[in-house]
């Protein structure tokens, strides 16, 4: 089963421009980011009314302020409001990131009422319970509403890169507004919108309850005493759920975010009746944004654009992403299959490489082989008569080196030889072979004289061939032949 939670998107590069939609309301939202030297800054902020719109029409508005914008090939985000998603914290007993996946795909259709393939599902692990158990907040949409985003980018013109969860965003960048100290705090976020507030609670800027409330800055600014009541009343029992949830130890400390300009006095109120610490921040005080993006927001009095906002700034940190699986599979499958061709690529360049060496190799080897056939046909015919000369020099100096020295051989062999054997025959021949026949009176003799031979200056390797007796006037004899080869002193 693949991993799609190690499916990584592209993260944010220099130049680039990054855009997050929310197509979901009344109102398209629509925050563009750019990314110069390691800062990004929020440069445009719009919304359209886009009530009663088909998407058709909706994707030509989004298709005309790209346009406007000069925006070419961005990233593209598109954000989930808690509204239009079923959230719920459940304990699971394993603490295995592939286990934990397949119990979420196979409990799905139970945890919610809609059928598995209705639905698109993904989870934050909250954290452990009782050592073995994990603590998971599930995050359920209908998958007919993403078919519908997803639909609208498309006829836009759009790729989009991700489908983020606006709670998990808002959750990991308003604590980075807030002092230091926080460190295992637990943080409500109210993030207060047009017609909704986010109760979201947070833990080292970390997701880990969400509900929605139905009461939003529209609503303040119609009846403020009417719907401020109700919202307390709404609060205290989202509270209540939370603890009866127990997921973790109770709200430290409540923080209001988004259309909280007008209704600045909600904060000492909700500070009296919860007893919890009260603050408020206005977002794009913490934000690199232009000019005209702030001037967008302090205009917007009842619209929050915090939600599209925070995915851009947070992007790093968010771990869900809700594209359908199908989706998933096939950017994955791009990006091995580019993988794959950069591979196959590189493979080539190098076999390219080699062969080109290889080539280069023999071509110098056969222009130099080339070289040496000019060069020797030219000095063979001075090289085969030098070779005859050699021959001819090598023919007189043997003859030069056996030149008189059968004479000295003579004479040597003669100043050694026995009384009692006489020479019968004596053969000189080439290479310096030596030999001799005759008749000794006895054996002694003959050794005698191989023995004497073998100590002079003219012979070595001196042996005996044969050794033959016989009777001559009715007395013994010895024929033989001494073979030896002659000293030539060069």
């Amino acid at each position: 089963m693949l991993n799609f939670k190690k499916f990584k998107l592209a993260p944010h590069a220099a130049g680039r421009d990054f855009v997050c939609l929310d197509t979901s309301g009344d109102n398209l939202k629509l925050a563009h980011l750019k990314v110069s030297s390691g800062k990004k800054q929020i440069v445009d902020l719009v919304s359209r009314n886009i009530h009663g719109s088909s998407e058709a029409d909706i994707s030509k508005v989004i298709k005309s302020l790209l346009q406007a914008m000069n925006i070419k090939n961005p990233y593209v985000m598109n954000v989930i409001p808690s509204p239009l998603a079923i959230t719920r914290n459940i304990e699971v007993p394993s603490q295995n990131p592939n286990e934990i996946e397949e119990i979420v795909n196979l409990q799905a259709s139970r945890l919610t009422p809609y059928a598995r393939e209705d639905i698109i599902i993904d989870y934050l692990n909250v954290g452990t319970y009782r050592k073995s158990y994990s603590k998971l907040l599930l995050i359920t949409v209908a998958r007919n509403l993403i078919k519908r985003q997803l639909d609208i980018l498309s006829g836009a013109g759009i790729k989009i890169e991700r489908i983020c969860f606006s709670a998990e965003a808002i959750a990991s960048l308003i604590p980075q507004f807030l002092k230091q100290g926080l460190e295992g705090q637990v943080i409500n976020i109210l993030h207060i919108d047009s017609n909704f507030t986010d109760f979201i609670v947070a833990l080292d800027s970390k997701l880990i309850f969400v509900r929605g409330i139905p009461i939003g800055a529209e609503h303040f600014l119609v009846s403020k005493e009417q719907y401020q009541q109700r919202f307390l009343e709404e609060l205290k029992k989202t509270l209540e759920a939370y603890k009866t949830e127990d997921i973790y130890k109770s709200v430290q400390m409540i923080v209001l975010a988004g259309c909280i300009e007008k209704i600045k006095d909600l904060e000492p109120v909700l500070n009296g009746e919860l007893h919890i610490p009260t603050t408020s921040t206005s977002y794009f005080k913490h934000i690199d944004a232009s000019e005209e993006a702030k001037k967008t927001i302090s205009s917007s009095e009842q619209m929050s654009f915090l939600n599209v906002i925070s995915p851009l700034m947070a992007s790093d940190q968010l771990k869900l992403n809700l594209i359908p699986e199908e989706i998933k599979f096939k950017k994955l499958l791009q990006e091995q299959s580019k993988d794959i061709v950069k591979s196959g690529i590189l493979v080539m360049g190098i076999f390219i490489l080699v062969c080109a060496i290889l080539i280069s190799k023999i071509y110098f080897k056969s222009v130099h082989l080339k070289a040496l056939s000019t060069k020797y046909s030219e000095i063979h015919p001075e090289a085969l008569k030098l070779e005859n000369d050699s021959s001819r020099v090598k023919e007189v100096r043997n003859y030069l080196s056996y030149r008189g020295y059968s004479l000295i051989a003579l004479d040597t062999l003669s100043g050694i030889l026995p009384r009692n054997l006489v020479l019968t025959d004596i053969k000189f021949e080439r290479q310096g072979k030596f030999s001799v026949r005759g008749v000794a009176e006895s054996m002694s003799a003959v050794f005698s004289l191989i023995d004497d031979m073998g100590k002079t200056d003219c012979f070595k390797d001196v042996k005996s061939k044969y050794t033959t007796k016989r009777k001559e006037a009715d007395k013994d004899v010895i024929d033989f032949e001494i073979v030896s080869l002659l000293k030539v002193k060069g």
